[in-house]
C-alpha cells in the first residue's frame, strides 16, 4: 500500500502479481506426486502370493524336479511316483 501511495497509477489497476524464490533449502527432495510403480519382483511375488492363496503352498514350486515322473507333494519335499 506504501508504495501505491508513493507512485499511483496513472489508470486503473486489474491484475498484480508476486514472485517467490528461494524459501527452502535446495538440496530437499521434492515428494513424488504419484507413489512409484512396484518392481517386477514385487510384482512377481505378489501373483505367487495370490496363487499359494488360492490353490495352496504346493501350487507353484521349482522346475528343477530330479527326474521325470517326480512331483512336489509340500513344501520343497519332492516324492517319486512308481
Amino acid at each position: 500500500m506504501v508504495l501505491l501511495e508513493r507512485a499511483p497509477p496513472g489508470a486503473p489497476v486489474r491484475l498484480t502479481g508476486v514472485s517467490v524464490q528461494g524459501l527452502t533449502d535446495t538440496r530437499a527432495a521434492q515428494p513424488e506426486l504419484f507413489p512409484p510403480s512396484p518392481s517386477r519382483a514385487q510384482r512377481l511375488n505378489a501373483a505367487l502370493d495370490r496363487i499359494a492363496a488360492r490353490f495352496g503352498d504346493g501350487a507353484v514350486g521349482t522346475a528343477d524336479l530330479p527326474e521325470p515322473g517326480a512331483r512336489v507333494t509340500g513344501e520343497d519335499e519332492r516324492e517319486r511316483e512308481l
